[in-house]
């Protein structure tokens, strides 16, 4: 017997950021996070397949209900 499984497009499964995040939970469990820069620190250090994320402090406030076209977005999630 073949029984499938499908996940909705939108899913966490898919979402790198997700996927990133949990990797940064498992790695920082327990730590006290006190402030943004032990955050960045902390952030900076984890790696998964030998590779270190790119890691930078943004204080920009966006726009509420501000959309994307579907052009832009490809082009994001390129």
């Amino acid at each position: 017997m073949l029984q499938c499984l499908y996940y909705p497009p939108y899913h966490s499964k898919y979402n790198p950021i997700e996927r990133c995040w949990g990797i940064l939970e498992l790695k920082w469990n327990g730590t006290k996070l006190t402030d943004a820069e032990t955050m960045l620190e902390w952030a900076k250090s984890m790696s998964w397949k030998g590779l270190h994320p790119v890691v930078e402090l943004s204080r920009q406030v966006y726009e509420k209900g501000i959309r994307l076209g579907k052009a832009a977005m490809e082009a994001i999630e390129a």
